[in-house]
């Protein structure tokens, strides 16, 4: 069972997607990289692996109206 960490920083801009820019610390190396997270579900869990040392990133979070409620990021090899 791995150890969860949190979210590094969200920043408030959304595309016309309903996407909102995202920089998320690595599980493994703890660098940060970009990603958007999407709006459409009610809690989204997706597999993303990490730009600078491709290992995979588990992050299950809910966003909704803009504010991210829930976010968990751990290892996305389990």
């Amino acid at each position: 069972m791995g150890v969860e960490t949190s979210f590094y920083n969200a920043q408030e801009s959304f595309t016309e997607n309903n996407k909102m820019n995202a920089t998320l610390l690595c599980f493994f190396c703890f660098e940060t990289f970009e990603t958007f997270l999407d709006e459409s579900h009610i809690i989204n869990t997706e597999i993303l692996d990490c730009e600078v040392c491709c290992n995979p990133n588990k992050i299950q979070y809910t966003l909704r109206k803009g504010i991210l409620t829930i976010f968990e990021i751990s290892n996305g090899n389990e």
